[in-house]
């Protein structure tokens, strides 16, 4: 049976070959052709190889089993760059519909920058609580939350999928991504629109342009993009609402109850699209909620964000449009 080993340059490779097959070849330019051709067994990885993608393909599909033996240094955070890992295994998982091969279970197949999403926690009618820091809740504990408020008064179990200094194309992907059902009611605290996402060196970051010049200028954003996006950027206001339409056709299919709440003052753009009825989200109430320390309630742990009694207000509110 001629056998393919596939991983790095390094030595380790030619040890498990040899293990398996004495007589396992080193698969380089000067012997590829005739390897092909034979029925020996080998190894090779991208840099044994000119023209690799095309030659580690064709001695894929000439194997009768293929192993894949990544390295222990192979990074899985390193999948937002172009690398070898990156390159080969994709060859890897196509070939294996055409051939036998083992080491699929070490393939990534997720990637680094695409959050993970929180499961239901009941088969029944639940919660779920999208948004920022507010709605995660950021200097409460998890019984004074809004979120945890609002499911004890209904008598729902919560997932709480907020995520602080989040955009709201965040919160919508988490949203839509979510085991959302029929009869389950979303509580959406809708974040300022001129927030973004910005993928870099494989995490995320959450831009605030008004208040995050120094990490922006870490992340090469120009002053320039950053006031273009604080001022008039129609790109990112564009990708915000839309986000927020998504979200609402989502719920409307799946037979869930939408409900949104414009968390900032002047955030004007959302006020006025949330109250446009042509976009057929009138089943959204929306009103400012102060988010100023000096004009909330109180605050919490970390001086900043709402405390305990300004949750309970943003529950009493919230439970007087829910309508339930």
């Amino acid at each position: 049976m001629k056998q393919l080993w596939l991983g790095s340059q390094e030595e380790y490779l030619a040890n498990i070959a040899k293990f398996v097959d004495q007589n396992s070849l080193l698969i380089e330019d000067h012997n590829y052709a005739t390897w092909l051709q034979s029925s020996q067994s080998g190894y090779t990885s991208l840099a044994d190889l000119s023209d690799a993608q095309t030659k580690i393909w064709n001695c894929i599909i000439a194997s009768n089993k293929v192993h894949y033996c990544p390295p222990k240094d192979w990074n899985d955070d390193n999948l937002h760059t172009v690398n070898d890992r990156y390159i080969l295994e994709p060859l890897i998982i196509y070939g294996s519909n055409f051939t036998s091969t083992t080491g699929l279970e070490y393939v990534n197949s997720s990637h680094c920058t695409i959050p993970k999403i929180k499961p239901r926690v009941s088969k029944q009618q639940q919660l779920w609580i999208a948004g920022c820091s507010f709605s995660q809740a950021i200097g409460v504990s998890e019984t004074e939350n809004y979120g945890y408020l609002i499911g004890k008064y209904l008598n729902l179990p919560v997932t709480n999928i907020a995520r602080h200094g989040s955009d709201i194309c965040w919160s919508a992907d988490q949203i839509l991504r979510s085991d959302i059902v029929a009869e389950d009611i979303v509580v959406w605290g809708i974040t300022h629109w001129d927030r973004l996402t910005y993928a870099f060196e494989g995490k995320l970051e959450f831009i605030n342009p008004r208040i995050n010049t120094d990490r922006a200028n870490k992340l090469n954003f120009s002053q320039y993009k950053l006031e273009n996006i604080h001022r008039k950027s129609e790109n990112n206001l564009h990708k915000q609402l839309s986000s927020i339409l998504q979200v609402e056709n989502f719920c409307k299919k799946v037979g869930a109850t939408l409900k949104c709440y414009n968390m900032f003052p002047k955030n004007n753009a959302i006020t006025r699209f949330l109250s446009n009825k042509s976009y057929n989200i009138s089943r959204h109430y929306f009103l400012d909620f102060e988010t100023l320390p000096e004009k909330l309630l109180d605050v919490g742990t970390d001086n900043s964000h709402p405390g305990p009694l300004t949750h309970q207000m943003y529950a009493k509110e919230i439970l007087k449009t829910l309508q339930i």
